[in-house]
């Protein structure tokens, strides 16, 4: 069993991890954002033609947004600076509002792409990584608390 004493975390412990948890959303996330920008959003012929994110001006914007926060989080691994922390996390909620939009017009563009049977359009998985990215990213924001009290 663990006693009170290993339960509870100093202060400056909790201060120093708060660093390195938004280091490690700002990488992990950023290298989502970039990886779903890569991969296929749609496809067409059946997964023959991949159409990938980076290949318009909204995939390219949130490649630099992934590059940005993976940049940002790698320097909060090794140095402990508060506003970085802070436009980590409004960088990620800014980039999560952005995919967010961009995935609301899907629908229709799958839809513009199944009137002709010839394409057989596919929905690839690459917004919703690049999304799931952002939210991770967007995270870094998140209050953390990494003291527990003793059972009474």
């Amino acid at each position: 069993m663990h006693s009170a004493q290993d339960l509870q975390f100093s202060k400056s412990e909790a201060r120093s991890l708060r660093p390195i948890a938004a280091g490690l959303a700002g990488a992990i996330g950023g290298t989502l954002i970039i990886v779903g920008t890569v991969l296929p959003w749609f496809s067409l012929y059946a997964g023959l033609h991949p159409l990938r994110g980076i290949m318009g001006l909204n995939g390219r914007l949130l490649l630099a947004g992934g590059a940005v926060a993976a940049i940002i989080g790698t320097v909060l691994l090794f140095r402990d600076l508060r506003p970085l922390r802070l436009l980590l996390g409004g960088l990620g909620i800014g980039l999560a509002l952005f995919a967010g939009w961009i995935l609301l017009g899907v629908p229709a563009t799958y839809r513009t792409l199944q009137e002709n049977p010839m394409l057989v359009a596919q929905i690839g998985p690459g917004l919703f990584v690049a999304l799931l990215g952002t939210l991770v990213v967007g995270g870094a924001l998140l209050p953390q608390r990494f003291t527990r009290r003793a059972p009474r």
